[in-house]
């Protein structure tokens, strides 16, 4: 008896149904499970690197928005302090205008009392009279020389010197002379 011969026929239709198989292995995730965790980080990743853009743009809004707002604040606060420190700039220059002020009237003072201590002992109406100073300390034009040159003023001489030293002006043109005599010191009558 002949042993049984191959069918090449079928052998070579099995070889190519196997090779045909065998080209599908790498489709099998235990095969290729490199391949599929490849896919499945690069997915991953893409997602990731998508929430990381997303929060990216937000995190940029929300830090603009952060900025702009503190930007404003310290523009408000730039502000006050500007305001407070011009408020404290105007009160030291009204301050030091007040001192200044109170230093020339101050100065006026001493010496309108020295002018009137001198005054004071005036015996003549032609002796000189000392001058008195406004409150700037200025001296005051039209200052009579003596008792009798202020005894010659006429109303509207004696009605500037008056303002001149923020004294009344009301009454006679004697009561006028009478008042600003009694201002400067001057103690006898002309």
């Amino acid at each position: 008896m002949a042993a049984p011969q191959p069918d090449f026929t079928i052998l070579s239709e099995s070889l190519i149904a196997a090779g045909q198989q065998i080209e599908r292995l790498p489709n099998l995730p235990a095969i290729n499970h490199e391949q599929y965790l490849r896919d499945q980080f690069a997915a991953l990743r893409q997602g990731m690197d998508e929430q990381f853009r997303l929060l990216r743009v937000e995190l940029d809004t929300r830090f603009e928005h952060l900025r702009v707002e503190l930007d404003a604040r310290f523009e408000q606060v730039n502000t006050r302090f500007d305001t407070r420190f011009e408020q404290v700039d105007t009160r030291f220059e009204q301050f030091n205008t007040r001192f200044a002020n109170l230093e020339l009237s101050s100065r006026a003072e001493a010496r309108n009392q020295a002018a009137r201590l001198f005054n004071s002992h005036v015996t003549s109406v032609e002796t000189q009279l000392h001058a008195l100073y406004n409150q700037q300390n200025e001296a005051i034009e039209g200052f009579p020389e003596n008792l009798a040159a202020l005894a010659r003023l006429h109303d509207n001489a004696i009605t500037a010197l008056l303002n001149a030293y923020d004294l009344a002006t009301d009454g006679t043109v004697a009561m006028k002379r009478r008042r600003f005599r009694y201002f400067i010191g001057a103690v006898i009558n002309a």
